[in-house]
């Protein structure tokens, strides 16, 4: 299943990421299209709340994580992957919001994930 890519999102986490300038355990990078973005420790939440967290994160996906209106983004891992994690996190969670299952809108962000780092030669 092949979807289209957002590009005013992809350019929107692009930017977004681009401007971000994170410290401490959470900083708040910015709002895309009403959600609010956080740059956070990956090493920090995987002692303090999931072992398991990885990359990022959204409040639909994880309540516990951050709040339903809030997306955030492991600022550990290379600046290069920050908007790629970025695009997955918004087009999920927006999946979600319009009723989409967890899996399936995982699924989907999956997808739009790939075909963005195949274009830009992100690992592959």
């Amino acid at each position: 299943m092949k979807i289209p890519i957002d590009e005013p999102l992809w350019r929107k986490c692009v930017l977004l990421c681009h401007r971000a300038q994170p410290k401490g355990n959470r900083t708040y990078g910015g709002t895309i299209d009403g959600v609010k973005v956080y740059f956070v420790s990956g090493p920090w939440i995987m002692l303090h709340h999931d072992m398991d967290f990885h990359a990022g994160g959204n409040g639909l996906e994880d309540k516990k994580l951050c709040r339903h209106d809030e997306v955030v983004i492991d600022y550990h891992e290379q600046r290069h992957e920050w908007p790629f994690n970025l695009y997955h996190e918004l087009h999920e969670r927006r999946d979600m919001v319009e009723g989409m299952s967890y899996d399936k809108a995982h699924e989907r962000a999956n997808n739009g994930e790939k075909q963005l780092r195949t274009r830009h030669g992100v690992g592959v």
